[in-house]
């Protein structure tokens, strides 16, 4: 079975300790997508069947209210999310988000950390169908453990272009 550029990457890290391959992971993501880096958003656990994202509640993604900036924490969520489907799309394939939903239910209390999960049965649908939709949801959680924010979103994957 041919592998996809994320997955390939993380065959390359897997003879290093977990904290180096973090690093690098984080550090290659960093460069590829670089408004990662800009807002400082990390990778924690990128499985094919999870992945946690983090930021770190930094003066340069606050708001007036000395709180995570609300952007800064759709893209903490989406960041989880399309990383996740990234890791489970054939080679040639890619993903993009429609529509993106946030409910805001509490003030960020410290750095966030957004977990998204993707079931089995849609990972099969990556294998077996060209192109389609669906939609997942992450709650974002900050470091009291509260959910400060629940997000939805549409993805639509198909091949890319060549």
């Amino acid at each position: 079975m041919q592998q996809n550029q994320l997955q390939m990457l993380q065959k390359q890290l897997q003879g290093l300790p977990q904290e180096a391959q973090k690093q690098q992971l984080n550090q290659i993501i960093h460069q590829v997508v670089p408004i990662f880096g800009t807002c400082g958003i990390n990778v924690e656990q990128l499985t094919t069947d999870q992945c946690t994202t983090t930021l770190a509640s930094e003066k340069r993604v606050h708001n007036q209210v000395g709180s995570i900036q609300s952007a800064a924490i759709i893209l903490t969520a989406e960041s989880a999310m399309g990383l996740l489907i990234s890791l489970n799309l054939p080679p040639g394939q890619v993903a993009l988000v429609s529509n993106v939903n946030t409910d805001f239910l509490k003030k960020a209390r410290g750095s966030i950390q957004a977990q998204a999960q993707l079931p089995t049965s849609q990972s099969e649908l990556f294998q077996t169908q060209e192109k389609g939709n669906f939609s997942l949801q992450v709650d974002v959680t900050d470091e009291t453990n509260a959910i400060i924010a629940t997000c939805k979103a549409d993805w639509y994957w198909f091949p890319a272009k060549k």
